[in-house]
């Protein structure tokens, strides 16, 4: 079974298993009348979604896998000096020079398995910027380079297993522990070469630990599954290229790039977490 099939398989299970389980539990009738009378006029579902509200800022290590195969013609007769046709095969990897990126999301509870334990959902929106320099390529007569730039944009959805306050949503439960896998649909807009648009759904793991001391504070590690497509172009002409240079007539290029597998750290925070039950 496929790594997305199983996931829609446990997703769905989730749901019908929480309708029979959980919407008369002694703890959500308390829960809510916990938040009437300390949230009047917001319901209860929506306060629980902001105490659990995390957001943060993330540090990404995705690097490039570029494929690059340059046709050049030969120079006609009276071009001095001659140059023959050619052709030239690279292929590199394109390191990251630097990359930022803010995620911010919320959790929803469907199976408790304890006092400060559930297995729920996860759903958070992200975005990070990854820059890069691709050194000088020398192709025949032609030598090109380019500052690299890619801004990938997703939408995690998650299964996650979680204990701590985050659960309870009481500060005596200040130990905090978080692992879970989904998949993220992803938006992504890049410049190598030429500026281009893509869409991909990664599939991840992550794990994550921290506390709560007056404020809630958690640091996330994400594996992000690689071959994420950023540009698939063939004869592309070198003249439209950036940052090239021949000494020989101008000629196309077959471009494949693709996004590596990554591991992805953020530094989190609960901002709503000093309203959790004493």
């Amino acid at each position: 079974m496929s790594f997305k099939a199983l996931s829609i398989f446990v997703i769905t299970y989730l749901f019908i298993n929480s309708a029979y389980s959980q919407f008369d539990s002694y703890r959500d009738r308390n829960y809510v009348k916990y938040e009437m009378e300390h949230f009047g006029g917001f319901s209860s579902a929506h306060q629980a979604r902001l105490k659990r509200y995390f957001g943060g800022f993330s540090v990404p290590t995705m690097g490039i896998n570029l494929n690059v195969q340059y046709s050049q013609p030969a120079t006609g007769p009276n071009v001095t000096p001659a140059q023959p046709a050619g052709v030239a095969t690279v292929k590199t990897k394109i390191c990251l020079t630097n990359g930022y990126g803010v995620q911010g999301g919320t959790f929803f509870p469907f199976i408790y398995t304890g006092a400060a334990s559930a297995i729920g959902f996860e759903v958070a929106a992200s975005g990070h910027v990854y820059n890069y320099q691709l050194s000088p390529i020398n192709l025949v007569s032609a030598t090109i380079s380019s500052k690299t730039m890619n801004m990938l944009v997703g939408v995690p959805i998650g299964i996650e297993y979680k204990s701590g306050g985050e659960v309870s949503m009481n500060k005596r439960d200040n130990s905090l522990f978080t692992i879970g896998c989904g998949i993220e649909p992803s938006l992504c807009l890049f410049t190598l070469f030429v500026n281009g648009t893509t869409s991909t759904v990664r599939e991840y793991a992550m794990m994550e630990f921290g506390f709560y001391q007056r404020l809630g504070c958690k640091i996330r590690i994400t594996y992000y599954s690689g071959n994420v497509p950023l540009i698939n172009q063939q004869n592309a002409p070198l003249n439209e290229m950036v940052n090239y240079k021949t000494t020989g007539p101008s000629g196309t290029m077959n471009i494949n790039a693709t996004g590596t597998h990554e591991f992805n750290f953020a530094l989190l925070f609960l901002p709503f977490a000093g309203k959790w039950d004493n």
